[in-house]
């Protein structure tokens, strides 16, 4: 009713639109078992492809990469970190000692690719999600598994905590999650408030879909390369108050919470044995995917709303 340009409309609005299509796709195809571990299977392969490839960049390109920011596009950290969950259960599957390296080394080139690609929105993911673990495992997985996954937690927060001032460790990798205070606004901060001035203004109804937020607080232009940039911002989930009000921003909340929900159902039901695995995966990857739409654009992209759509239909 409030809208402007229509082709804009249906680009913003894609993923109400085109996510129930992959459901449906996910819930048709992925029904049986070994059929779902092989396509997971060749799909971690495609990304340890990738990860060699990234290795071989990063380090004859070293120069480079010691000022960009990153090392790949964004996303495909949300793959990465999906496919070093889908390793560790192939390490635990597998007993053979020459399967267990091979997996092991799988997990250490996609991790190594993971760090030097810097998505910061992906890394904070991580900790959400083996928070999450802690608390859904069922009892007889905490009796056996409990203690290690506490130990390695506690270990891992000791280490973030000691390696907070260094240049390389975890304390590391979370002290860049933001951006320093004495290098002013970032460009994000500018953004959400500039979206934020439009819900000011138009609480209820939002500003309409297919029209540009106002840019009072000044950005640096991006238009060059990317000519939408007050119509598709980075917080894809705070823009969508802004541009469709507060009931569109609670439709996708739902939408979250019923992923996260239905994942967390897979890991801690006692009779889900089989459907554990996609349980795991789910879990990682809308946890990843979460972290996307509030950082970096993540219900305006196809790859991320492709794999969710399947693993919700899952």
């Amino acid at each position: 009713a409030t809208g402007g340009e229509i082709k804009t409309v249906f680009i913003q609005i894609r993923y109400i639109y085109l996510m129930p299509f992959w459901v449906f796709v996910g819930f048709a195809v992925l029904r049986d078992r070994v059929f779902v571990e092989r396509i997971f299977f060749w799909l971690g392969v495609v990304v340890v492809l990738k990860s060699i490839q990234g290795i071989v960049i990063y380090f004859t390109n070293r120069a480079y990469f010691a000022e960009a920011e990153y090392l790949y596009e964004h996303f495909f950290s949300a793959y990465g970190v999906t496919s070093v969950f889908l390793f560790a259960y192939f390490f635990i599957r597998h007993k053979a000692i020459h399967m267990r390296l091979l997996n092991a080394l799988c997990i250490v080139m996609i991790i190594f690719v993971l760090i030097v690609n810097d998505r910061r929105t992906s890394h904070a993911a991580v900790i959400f999600a083996l928070i999450s673990f802690l608390f859904l495992l069922p009892p007889e997985l905490m009796k056996r598994y409990g203690r290690f996954l506490i130990v390695s937690s506690l270990s891992f927060g000791a280490l973030g905590v000691l390696s907070w001032p260094l240049p390389l460790g975890p304390g590391a990798i979370y002290r860049g999650l933001e951006d320093k205070p004495n290098n002013g606004p970032s460009y994000r901060e500018l953004e959400n408030a500039n979206i934020m001035r439009e819900i000011a203004i138009a609480p209820i109804m939002g500003l309409g879909f297919g029209k540009e937020f106002a840019e009072v607080y000044p950005m640096p232009s991006v238009a060059a390369i990317y000519t939408r940039y007050r119509m598709i911002p980075h917080n894809t989930f705070l823009s969508s108050w802004c541009y469709g009000g507060p009931l569109t921003m609670a439709g996708l909340s739902l939408y979250f919470v019923f992923m996260f929900a239905t994942a967390g159902r897979l890991v801690s039901g006692a009779g889900m044995q089989g459907l554990r695995l996609i349980g795991v995966l789910c879990l990682v990857y809308f946890i990843q995917y979460f972290s996307y739409v509030f950082g970096d654009l993540g219900l305006q992209v196809n790859r991320l709303e492709l794999l969710g759509g399947l693993f919700l239909g899952a």
